[in-house]
């Protein structure tokens, strides 16, 4: 089974990796990972995605053709259940080959082998292959991913200086007949996270906290985090995940900016704890978000070192609205919200043309018809409101209604 599409254009990108409540994982099957001695045998065949598995993977760097493109990776990289395999650098590399080995959390990878040959069906534990590679002259990737009809073998085994050393030879049945083989050392997982425990030293500056919720109902619950370092570049991540009032266990994860993580736990029902590690120095608001427009949030200065506890509310019920009316021939303009520092106005460190840009990359928006737009639940609090490059600041009580002109 193959999916295909193309990447768009999104101020903020998210990859999230999402648990919610007991985590069910397949039974094994022959596909899965085997542990056994450290260097798997390997027989001396040629490998096409109509036969078996088992290859000769030559001992010399991954390197391969992917779409009929030359693909060298350069990064190497293990993190949860995903092997990634990169080409180029950014969140949209020139290449990138991402494995969804469906690991328990925390199991050891020394000795593990997964043998998956393309005649392999029907439900199991064999690893999911996502696949990007930029056509010359785009901007963005196109996606492939494999479920099946593919050729895999991959093994680890102990490296030097605490690594893993990998093999692989995956070949996909694409009609360029794409195949990567060979040899690469990575780091090993990191440990699962345990949400009571706070984190390292290596993850400093950090915030972390607890955020206590009262939803109405089904929706999405999230936190991040958008801002700018003390060296004038913006900064942002965010990690949601849809819950219902029962919810009492789950997690979720942002790993697209890298080193820098969000993580939201959902701890108890209506209670989770928020985390958002190796940050870079500068200023940012820090916010628990419910559904699109309610917003708990707390602007922070972010130190070298610093840790930061930070505890949020999230409560529907206590809202006000907003009513924004303007010259209905701008129509195209946007409508954007920023948290301001309580009655402070903006922090110091943010002026307005950064202001805007948060305000935009914060995505707290209404769309305007009429010459009209309403926010119908934000949380109370000081806000300015951003239309084209017009601005007011205005402020949100509870249960009532406030009015905001623009000429």
């Amino acid at each position: 089974m193959k999916v295909q599409w193309a990447w768009k254009a999104v101020m903020c990108l998210s990859l999230a990796v999402v648990t919610l409540g007991c985590r069910s994982e397949p039974e094994p099957a022959d596909a899965g990972p085997k542990t056994g001695t450290d260097e798997p045998a390997t027989v001396a065949e040629s490998a096409t995605v109509a036969g078996t598995a088992s290859v000769a993977i030559p001992d010399t760097p991954v390197s391969g053709t992917l779409f009929g493109k030359e693909f060298r990776p350069d990064k190497f990289e293990l993190w949860n259940d995903q092997l990634t395999l990169q080409q180029g650098e950014g969140v949209f590399p020139d290449a990138k080959v991402k494995l969804f080995l469906f690991l328990d959390r925390g199991q050891p990878l020394t000795g593990a082998k997964w043998n998956v040959a393309a005649s392999d069906s029907g439900f199991g534990s064999r690893p999911h292959v996502h696949v990007d590679v930029k056509k010359e002259g785009a901007n963005f990737p196109t996606n492939e991913m494999y479920m099946d009809g593919y050729t895999l073998q991959l093994s680890f085994s102990k490296a030097e200086g605490g690594l893993l050393k990998g093999r692989i030879h995956l070949a996909l049945p694409d009609d360029a007949r794409s195949v990567v083989s060979g040899t690469f050392t990575v780091e090993p997982p990191e440990p699962p996270t345990d949400p009571s425990v706070p984190p390292a030293d290596k993850d400093k500056p950090y915030v972390t906290g607890k955020i206590d919720f009262r939803i109405p109902g089904d929706g999405m619950v999230g936190t991040g985090y958008c801002g700018v370092t003390a060296a004038g570049d913006q900064q942002s991540n965010l990690a949601g995940v849809g819950i219902d009032p029962d919810t009492d266990s789950g997690s979720v994860e942002s790993t697209t900016f890298k080193p820098r993580i969000t993580r939201l736990d959902i701890v108890g029902q209506q209670t989770a704890r928020h985390r958002h590690v190796r940050l870079e120095p500068g200023t940012y608001v820090f916010y628990a978000k419910w559904e699109d427009t309610y917003l708990s949030s707390r602007w922070l200065t972010i130190e070298a070192g610093s840790e930061t506890t930070l505890d949020l509310t999230l409560n529907p019920q206590e809202s006000g609205a907003l009513d924004v009316t303007m010259d209905s021939e701008a129509e195209d303009k946007s409508l954007r919200l920023l948290p301001l520092d309580g009655q402070a106005g903006l922090p110091p460190g943010i002026d307005d043309d950064q202001a805007g840009r948060v305000a935009f990359s914060l995505g707290v928006t209404a769309d305007i018809v009429a010459g009209k737009a309403s926010f119908e639940s934000l949380c109370p609090g000081a806000y300015r409101v951003f239309y084209g490059n017009e601005n007011q600041d205005t402020v949100i009580q509870q249960g009532e209604t406030a009015a905001v002109k623009f000429p």
